[in-house]
C-alpha cells in the first residue's frame, strides 16, 4: 500500500463537530449519533461516551469525545454526500486495518486507542 501523506484521501472513522445551535451536548452522544447518520446513513443505538482526547496542535487545541454504539448493518437513510464511500468493518478487523495502514488518520487512531483501553462492547 502507498504510504499515507498529509492531504491524501483516506479511510477514517465517522466524526464531526458539536451542534452549534446553542444546545450544548454534554457528553457528545447526540452529536456523534447525528454525524454517524449524516455521513453514513446508519442509525446508532445503545450509544455511550467512553472518554476522549485532546488535539494539541498548539494552533487550535480542542477536546474530542469518543462515542461507541451499535448500528444496524443497513443504512436507513441517505448520507449527506460529505464522504466518498462507506465501508462496514467488524470491530475484530479494525486492528488489521491499522497494522496494514489502511486506517491511518490521527483522529481514528486516537479514538481506537481510547475505545481499546475501555474494551469493546460485547458482540451481539
Amino acid at each position: 500500500m502507498e504510504k499515507q501523506h498529509p492531504g491524501a484521501v483516506m479511510w477514517e472513522l465517522p466524526r464531526g463537530f458539536a451542534d452549534q445551535s446553542g444546545e450544548a451536548s454534554i457528553s457528545g452522544v447526540r452529536d456523534a449519533l447525528r454525524e454517524l447518520r449524516e455521513e453514513t446513513g446508519l442509525i446508532g443505538r445503545d450509544a455511550r461516551d467512553i472518554g476522549g482526547y485532546v488535539t494539541d496542535s498548539s494552533i487550535m487545541p480542542s477536546r474530542v469525545r469518543v462515542v461507541v454504539c451499535r448500528v444496524d448493518g443497513d443504512p436507513c437513510g441517505v448520507a449527506d454526500g460529505e464522504v466518498e464511500a462507506t465501508w462496514w468493518v467488524p470491530v475484530n478487523e479494525l486492528g488489521q486495518l491499522v497494522r496494514s495502514r489502511v486506517l491511518a488518520d490521527g483522529h481514528s487512531l486516537a479514538a481506537l486507542s481510547v475505545a481499546g483501553a475501555w474494551g469493546w462492547p460485547d458482540e451481539e
